[in-house]
């Protein structure tokens, strides 16, 4: 349970801070064309899958790393998508 909880919620829980309010925002991310991008990358096999996971990482990895650096984190992740706080 712990990695799924945000690490603000755990400290707040561990310090009997039970209510409260925090100033955040949310940020959702979709891969626009990822589907059809996906059928014509999967012709190719094992290639085609490993260059969609290099595609997916490319555009992923630097935003998932702003977000966990400003001490946000990922709500939820949904194939080529994801929503974080």
């Amino acid at each position: 349970m712990k990695n799924l909880v945000p690490a603000l919620i755990l400290d707040n829980y561990n310090n009997g801070n039970l209510h409260g309010t925090q100033k955040a925002v949310t940020m959702f991310i979709d891969i626009s064309g990822f589907t059809a991008m996906t059928h014509s990358l999967m012709k190719n096999d094992k290639e085609g899958a490993e260059i969609l996971t290099e595609i997916i990482n490319r555009i992923f990895t630097p935003s998932i790393d702003r977000i966990y650096q400003n001490n946000g984190f990922i709500s939820t992740f949904a194939g080529d998508a994801f929503t974080s706080i």
